[in-house]
């Protein structure tokens, strides 16, 4: 289950289990068609929205020639330790540059959650649903 249940002096508390923050390494960089390096030391965080929903955060700063950074906020659902979008072709982030900031849309998010260890792969564009660009994607393995 994704929630524990603690009694304290008479209260009944809920808390996410999976809640927090998560630390670890983009692996499988592809932009634009464009492999690049790892990027270690990334800081992804989950939040339980209360309804069976989790928000996942992060902040994805300049990789390669990309114009500035990516702040991701995509609501995922967690059922059985399987993470799976609450619906595609939404806004997954924005991409911030210096002098704009463009909206990235989520292809497709798919991972687990199991002991502390989150796993995921977002696929993300930006443009229109039928005319995407910059396509991109990631692979995060981190612990809480």
């Amino acid at each position: 289950t994704d929630k524990i249940t603690i009694a304290m002096e008479g209260k009944i508390i809920r808390t996410a289990a999976n809640a927090g923050n998560y630390v670890g390494t983009l692996s499988n960089v592809t932009m634009n068609g464009k492999h690049f390096n790892d990027v270690a030391n990334t800081v992804f965080s989950l939040t339980d929205n209360g309804d069976g929903t989790y928000l996942l955060q992060g902040e994805i700063q300049k990789i390669g020639k990309m114009p500035g950074t990516i702040s991701i906020n995509v609501p995922v659902y967690i059922i059985n330790g399987t993470i799976s979008p609450t619906a595609k072709n939404r806004e997954a982030g924005i991409l911030k540059t210096a002098f704009m900031k463009q909206k990235i849309k989520l292809r497709n998010i798919s991972g687990s959650l199991q002991g502390g260890l989150l796993h995921f792969v977002i696929e993300t564009y930006a443009g229109w649903d039928i005319f995407p660009m910059f396509p991109a994607s990631v692979t995060f393995d981190g612990t809480k």
